[in-house]
């Protein structure tokens, strides 16, 4: 499960999206229940998003339940793999970026997760991702989400299958490419890839199971030391469960309202805040202003190790995104390419 990608500050950021929108949020259901208050999805306008974030080399594009209405561990299992099977329909027109739903441990069945994630692989020939949240506080004696995350890199990167659940998962993925049992994919073998893994550290549990099994750590930081202190803290605790702390990469969530002219960027944010009677960003990261100036933000968190890459939250889509990926990725990339050379 684990990628490749090295987390120093000279390498090659981890860049995300996440989906949502500080006004409002894209309906994501895809079947119409009678007590449904949520339109069907417009798979198109996702699409389109998607396309965005691939312009900008994003490596991943979340898709979160939450979309359809749902409020996080609401308890609503009918509801539970929305964003999975949205991913599944949205991964074979997304070429570049990982499709990477958001999946709620409190709601899931462990064969049915694996059944479904091997669907999302063939459906993205291999090149997935997945998000595991855990609701805090998390009881001790819980083990679900480790065990989750634990038999998902079993069936994906392990030698020998350490249960049978796994061992079952396995041969359910050998058999559906063997037999090339999908709508999306007709193929004899999957291609050489695992899934990328990203954790979001809301508490001291999910962080410690971040740091044991995820390739990416999500976390809420509101100054670059508050986040070079987070990340240092899940670096040493995947140093103390045997992992290189190199495999983790920790992306701080950065809520963006962008305009070519910072006075107008400020306007746009004060009128977003007075319609959700929230500050944008909550307790978290923010940059309201241009998009170089995002992007020399950005260059300074990276070059002065408080992250390995960001996950953007849009105050408005498509308006945040275009301007963020056509503007200041391209920018940072430039930045970040002598630094890469050098290392090199």
């Amino acid at each position: 499960m684990h990628s490749a990608h090295g987390a120093a500050a000279c390498k090659r950021p981890f860049l995300g999206t996440e989906l949502v929108n500080a006004v409002d949020r894209f309906p994501c259901r895809i079947e119409d229940y009678e007590d449904s208050e949520t339109g069907h999805i417009d798979l198109g306008t996702i699409v389109r998003l998607a396309r965005t974030a691939e312009r900008g080399d994003i490596d991943y594009l979340i898709i979160d339940d939450t979309l359809a209405g749902n409020p996080p561990y609401s308890g609503r299992r009918r509801d539970a793999f929305e964003a999975l099977h949205l991913a599944v329909r949205l991964a074979p027109t997304a070429h570049g970026v990982r499709v990477a739903p958001r999946i709620h441990s409190a709601w899931i069945e462990p064969t049915r997760l694996l059944s479904e994630l091997v669907g999302l692989e063939l459906a993205a020939r291999g090149h997935m991702a997945w998000q595991l949240d855990v609701p805090e506080p998390q009881q001790s004696r819980s083990r679900g989400p480790e065990l989750l995350a634990a038999i998902v890199e079993d069936v994906w990167i392990g030698e020998q299958t350490k249960t049978s659940l796994a061992a079952m998962a396995r041969a359910h993925r050998a058999r559906r490419i063997r037999e090339g049992l999908t709508a999306y994919r007709q193929t004899s073998q999957a291609d050489d890839d695992v899934p990328i893994l990203l954790v979001q550290a809301a508490g001291k549990e999910s962080e410690r199971l971040g740091a044991k099994h995820a390739d990416v750590v999500r976390i809420e930081a509101a100054s670059p030391d508050e986040a070079r202190e987070r990340r240092s803290t899940i670096r040493a605790q995947a140093e103390t469960a045997g992992r290189d702390p190199n495999e983790v990469h920790v992306a701080v969530d950065m809520s963006i309202c962008l305009n070519s002219v910072e006075e107008n960027a400020f306007e746009r944010a004060e009128l977003i805040e007075s319609i959700t009677a929230q500050p944008l960003g909550g307790q978290g990261a923010r940059y309201i202003g241009t998009p170089s100036g995002l992007a020399e933000s950005m260059a300074y968190w990276l070059d002065t190790e408080c992250c390995d890459g960001f996950t953007f939250l849009p105050a408005s889509l498509p308006i945040d995104l275009v301007l963020a990926v056509d503007r200041a990725v391209p920018e940072l990339r430039r930045r970040a390419e002598p630094q890469m050379a050098h290392a090199s």
